[in-house]
């Protein structure tokens, strides 16, 4: 879903992703670290597509990294 997101050339939403993502499967994503998790997924797929550089993308993996860490996942 999120290559299909990708490839059309429109600026991905986090909203609109949660919500087709509930459309397919009732009840996903119910806790923040859950949408986190989902952003940093993204964030990877971008890197390994070349949308983004990591030099660009380290700030939020570090952050993401530290809030995972904390919340023991």
């Amino acid at each position: 879903m999120a290559e299909c997101l990708f490839s059309s050339g429109k600026p991905v939403n986090m909203a609109d992703i949660v919500k087709e993502l509930r459309k397919q499967r009732n009840g996903s994503v119910q806790t923040d670290i859950q949408y986190v998790y989902m952003h940093r997924c993204l964030v990877g797929l971008c890197e390994n597509k070349k949308v983004m550089k990591r030099e660009e993308l380290s700030n939020f993996i570090k952050d993401f990294d530290v809030v995972a860490a904390a919340r023991g996942k």
